[in-house]
């Protein structure tokens, strides 16, 4: 919701915290998800373009709709 409203800064934020509580979680997928959309939301096509791969080399199908 905060990034469809142009409030980029706080959804990063609530997107770095996604990522540090998936990776406590041992949930891979999920902080892959959590990281790509930051990347998205902040226009950070490397850390997009890594995520995507290794969301690949992790046989995740689709992973730019997962």
């Amino acid at each position: 919701m905060a990034a469809a409203k142009g409030r980029t800064a706080v959804a990063a934020e609530l997107l770095i915290k996604a990522e540090k509580d998936f990776d406590a979680a041992g949930t891979a997928a999920l902080l892959a998800v959590a990281r790509c959309r930051r990347a998205q939301v902040c226009g950070l096509e490397k850390l997009y373009d890594d995520t995507i791969a290794w969301m690949t080399e992790h046989t995740i199908q689709n992973p730019s709709r997962y």
